[in-house]
Order: structure tokens, then C-alpha cells, then sequence
């Protein structure tokens, strides 16, 4: 599970439970996660049919209406996605009495569906939401999280670069990439040589895709690289962006800090004397983690996109402070 709640619903007529996913998405946020939703109207639709394999297992939790118009049965349904679904917390919900539901479900077999009736779901699918976060609200999987998302926005940051590096034709940027270029020779890195090198023949570009340009530099150029950006359209993301470096520190953290028990707390810390303070990590912990990491990732992919657009191949270039033609 990553920082997107992910919701399947079959149901043909689904305006009806509109309010109560509604409820679910101002649930998750509050828990720091986002809501992506998929809506099909049955299993035989060709959305549903061109999915396979591995694709069944990006659900967090599956909704079935019982009363389908088509000629699938909901109960089937419940069925062929238990099959392919065996740990994905389920759904089962109709206008009529949930003992119907359960009778239809004992008959096929069918175990581990939670039923319901369509007017109690904006109160059972925040339960069923935190069933799914609590499997996942554990220093293991924040370590995980941390990962992996930090990971996409690196890759992001690193797309960008290379994609302004490829088209260069903006004073602005040109004069920001040679800072930034100058600046990381500066930096004492053990391989400044090579570094200094690379520049030389081939600007940023040569050291672009080298291990000592790591996710700290990457982040420094794209904040440089916003910098260019007309200030009062971007003003409010950039301030984010700037702000992530306490993500990586984070990150580093939850990646590298030694696990263990104090007080009954999982916390991240040396034993040694005069190590840096512990990391308490508990429940508010991983869900303020989770919202600032979301709130970053946001951020970034706006900023890198109007870099892209405004620099890169993509799109016109705007000189900083001028405004978008409408």
C-alpha cells in the first residue's frame, strides 16, 4: 500500500453511493492518503475483462452492489473476485436487509465479505478503510513507504533535468544549470575529479546519470530550475518544494537509524552516547509522515511539470516573470 487508497466498485448505478465515497475520500485524506476509485458496471465489461495477473492485487478494497441491472448476478460477482481477490477486504451491499446478502454469500461459499446495506455505507467504508491502514501502520511499512516514494520523486526530478538539459534555450536556466554546475563541483564529494571532468565536457549532462548526483542535488537543481518559473503562479508550490529536505532527511532516517524498543515506543536510534535524538515513531507520527509526503510529491510533480512545459521540448518558452499567453 502507497500513499494512493485504491477502491474498486462494481455497481451499474452508482450516483447512489456517490455521498458515502465521498465520506471514505475525506476519511483517507485526513489519514494522509489520497483516493483513486475505479467504477465498473460489472465483470463483463472490457475494462474488467483486459485485466490479469498481478492487475487484481492493486486493490485495497473492492465494493459490490448485489443489485446489478445487467444479467450478471452481484453474488457471482462477489465470487469470481473472491477467486482472484483472496486478501482484499470486501464489500457486499444492497437496499435490502444484510441477511439476504449473507445467505446468498453461504450458499457459494463465499468467506471473508463484509455486507451491508447501501444506506449504512458512509459508515462502514471508514472501517473498512482503517482495517486496511492498520495492516499497514507499522515502522516496517513507513520504512517501505519512505522507499519507495522518495524513490518515484527522485526519478521524477532526474526525468525533468534531462528533459530541460536537452533544450536549453533560456537564459535563466542556462545561467542557474552553470551554478548549479559549479556548485557541485564545490561540494566535497570523494569523486570531484571525475565530477569536475564531466562538467567540463558536457556541462550538467555529465554528471546527470552519475551516483554522486544523488536525490540532495537533484532537489537543489529543481529547485533552481523553479526559480525560472514566473514567481506568481508558482510561488505556493515552489515554498513547498523548498521544504523537502526534511522528507529526505526522513527518509535517510527510516532507511538507515537502527530499530528498537524504548518505553513500550518503537523508536529509530544509536544507543550510542551523544547520538542524535531517537525518532519515536508511532501512529500520529506515520500519518503526518504520510500527508507531508503526499503534500511533497504533489508539489513537485506540479513544479517539474511547469518546468517541463516552460523549458523543455514540450512547450514555449516563457522568460522568468513574463505571463502566460491566454
Amino acid at each position: 500500500m502507497r500513499l494512493e487508497f485504491r477502491l474498486l466498485v462494481v455497481d451499474d448505478a452508482p450516483e447512489s453511493i456517490e455521498p458515502a465515497i465521498l465520506t471514505l475520500r475525506d476519511h483517507l485524506v485526513a489519514e494522509g492518503f489520497g483516493l483513486v476509485r475505479t467504477m465498473w458496471s460489472g465483470l463483463l465489461g472490457e475494462e474488467a475483462r483486459s485485466f490479469g495477473g498481478e492487475q487484481w492485487g492493486r486493490f485495497d478494497l473492492v465494493m459490490v452492489d448485489h443489485d446489478l441491472r445487467s444479467s450478471e448476478d452481484g453474488a457471482g460477482v462477489v465470487e469470481d473476485l473472491r477467486e482472484k481477490m483472496k486478501y482484499t477486504e470486501m464489500v457486499f451491499y444492497s437496499i435490502t436487509q444484510t441477511g439476504v446478502l449473507y445467505d446468498e454469500l453461504v450458499k457459494r461459499k463465499v468467506q471473508g465479505v463484509f455486507v451491508a446495506q447501501r444506506s449504512g455505507l458512509a459508515k462502514v467504508l471508514p472501517e473498512l478503510a482503517d482495517v486496511v491502514i492498520g495492516k499497514a501502520t507499522d515502522l516496517t511499512h513507513a520504512r517501505g513507504l519512505a522507499m519507495a516514494e522518495v524513490s518515484d520523486i527522485e526519478d521524477l526530478m532526474k526525468v525533468t533535468i534531462q528533459e530541460v538539459l536537452e533544450n536549453i534555450d533560456n537564459p535563466c536556466v542556462e545561467t542557474e544549470v552553470t551554478r548549479v554546475a559549479k556548485d557541485l563541483v564545490r561540494d566535497r564529494v570523494k569523486d570531484v575529479k571525475k565530477m569536475r571532468v564531466g562538467i567540463c565536457e558536457d556541462g550538467l549532462r555529465g554528471v546527470v546519470d552519475s551516483r554522486l548526483f544523488d536525490l540532495s542535488r537533484k532537489w537543489r537543481t529543481i529547485l533552481a530550475l523553479g526559480g525560472c518559473l514566473p514567481e506568481e503562479e508558482f510561488a505556493e508550490p515552489m515554498a513547498v518544494v523548498k521544504g523537502f529536505g526534511e522528507i529526505i532527511g526522513s527518509r535517510n532516517r527510516l532507511g538507515h537509524d537502527p530499530e528498537r524498543t524504548e518505553g513500550g515506543q518503537q523508536v529509530l536510534g544509536s544507543r550510542t552516547t551523544g547520538s542524535r535524538e531517537v525518532m519515536r515513531i508511532d501512529d500520529a507520527w506515520i500519518r503526518k509522515f504520510r500527508k507531508d509526503l503526499r503534500m511533497h510529491r504533489d508539489a513537485i510533480e506540479e513544479v517539474c511539470r511547469a518546468i517541463v512545459g516552460n523549458f523543455g521540448g514540450g512547450g514555449g518558452v516563457r522568460q522568468k516573470g513574463e505571463k502566460a499567453k491566454t
